[in-house]
């Protein structure tokens, strides 16, 4: 293996997206180098990344990425609601 130069452009490290309509935020995403030899758990060898940043890679050197997640849709208590009057107009249409 030969070593490699790694750049990084990302989104939505600091918060994650935003959400719509009430619904909350995502969350945030990160990404971490991890240094041949490193360990993930106790935090050896283990560098933290920017959201735009870049390193120098050699054998055995991994990057972990973890993407954002989404945003929320709605209030909580509306879920509950349109699923609870989906199944009620499904049953009635069952009949």
């Amino acid at each position: 293996l030969e070593p490699v130069s790694l750049s990084v452009l990302s989104q939505h490290r600091r918060r994650g997206p935003a959400g719509a309509g009430g619904g909350g935020e995502g969350a945030p995403g990160r990404q971490r180098v991890i240094r041949a030899g490193g360990d993930l758990e106790s935090g050896r060898g283990v560098e933290e990344l920017a959201a735009v940043d870049g390193r120098e890679l050699a054998a055995g050197d991994r990057l972990l990425l973890e993407t954002p997640g989404g945003g929320g849709w709605g209030e909580a208590g509306e879920a509950a609601e349109t699923e609870a009057n989906a199944d009620a107009a499904q049953d009635g249409a069952a009949r």
